[in-house]
């Protein structure tokens, strides 16, 4: 064909002749004569093939869910083009298993009424690549509202643009959450820009169905931007510590350059925070107006109950409220342990470590002894 609604708008595609066959939605066609005009798939499948308008009005999400059953990579590219993706049903996941998005194209995920929870879309497979992809969720519902929903592995973020419209402190509006109970590896974030949030990345230390709170291995963020947030930037939760300790902590998790600017407001000054993790390293970030509630003793980056070898090396804190701060639990419990380097950081350049400039804060005295911290300086 020469096009989907009329020649020329890019939806032309190939298609086989069969007689009488059950329609499978997958961008088929029922022809006057009863036969099916089934559409020739290759290695990734174009928005526009499936019917998608890409007008901004005309909900697009029955063609987007008949395109993800395909499970191949979605192809959108056109800069031109606002795929509207609204809710049908209240509290709805929208597109489940996604193997994964390319192109600039704008995406919005929104709620069937303002009051509505509404999930963008789920990643379930292993190896699934999101590329170029603009993507924003809108409600609001003072419930969750999240973007994506991870559960997959050898997963790979590659310069796109993540945002919500709902973001002050009554809404939990998360771009990412790690599923609960899922055990997630090798996952990849580069280059992207997450815009107006409450939450980043969210993985709650409250208990999942089978009693485990969803968790990281070998996670890379590398020269991300988080900007205009009220909550984390960067939050990696693993169970609790006091009913099961070190069970299921993130792991091998490395935060390399890139910037998080721009608290809004919030209840704490932490931007990126770790609880429970290990094997962690955060190094080149800059921190630029973190300052959330002033009156807080938290700090933009926050290391708690870690379970040892913490890295932190070169990061500059411009205008925050603090810089470092690790501790252990309240009670001095679950204080942390293991290697801790902290290197060379600044705080509107100042290099290294005082505690007059609170660049490193270590408010859990009781926990200090058992604490295997290195301060290092370049000063």
């Amino acid at each position: 064909t020469v096009g989907y609604y009329a020649e020329g708008d890019a939806g032309a595609a190939k298609y086989l002749v069969k007689a009488a066959q059950a329609f499978d939605g997958y961008g088929d066609h029922t022809l006057a004569n009863g036969t099916i005009a089934v559409l020739q798939i290759g290695s990734a499948v174009n928005v526009k093939q499936f019917g998608a308008k890409g007008d901004g009005v005309t909900n697009d999400l029955e063609a987007f869910r008949a395109m993800v059953d395909v499970r191949l990579p979605i192809i959108c590219n056109d800069l031109t083009k606002t795929y509207l993706l609204k809710a049908t049903l209240s509290s709805e996941v929208l597109l489940r298993d996604v193997v994964g998005i390319t192109g600039k194209s704008k995406i919005i995920f929104e709620s069937l009424t303002s009051a509505d929870v509404v999930t963008g879309f789920t990643v379930v497979s292993n190896g699934a690549l999101f590329d170029g992809a603009n993507l924003e969720v809108k409600s609001e519902s003072t419930s969750s509202v999240l973007c994506v929903i991870v559960s997959g592995n050898n997963l790979s973020f590659t310069n796109n643009e993540f945002s919500t419209d709902s973001f002050t402190t009554e809404h939990n509006a998360s771009i990412f959450k790690v599923d609960d109970n899922a055990q997630c590896s090798m996952v990849t974030f580069t280059d992207n820009k997450f815009n107006n949030f409450r939450y980043g990345l969210f993985s709650s230390n409250t208990f999942g169905a089978n009693g485990n709170v969803g968790y990281g291995y070998k996670w890379s963020f590398i020269g991300n931007h988080f900007k205009n947030f009220t909550t984390d930037a960067l939050e990696f939760n693993t169970n609790d510590l006091e009913a099961t300790p070190a069970n299921r902590p993130w792991r091998y998790v490395s935060v390399i350059g890139g910037s998080v600017s721009n608290k809004l407001s919030g209840v704490t000054n932490i931007a990126i925070g770790t609880d429970g993790g290990s094997y962690m390293t955060f190094s080149g970030i800059t921190f630029d107006n973190i300052t959330g509630n002033v009156s807080s003793a938290t700090s933009p980056l926050h290391i708690e109950n870690n379970t040892g070898n913490i890295t932190v090396i070169g990061n500059m804190f411009k205008g925050c409220y603090g810089g470092i701060e690790v501790l252990g639990s309240d009670d001095g419990l679950y204080a942390p342990y293991g290697n801790i380097t902290i290197n060379g950081n600044s705080m509107e350049g100042r290099k290294g470590l005082d505690y007059t400039d609170a660049v490193l804060s270590i408010p859990d005295k009781n926990a200090v002894p058992s604490v295997g911290i290195n301060l290092q300086t370049t000063s």
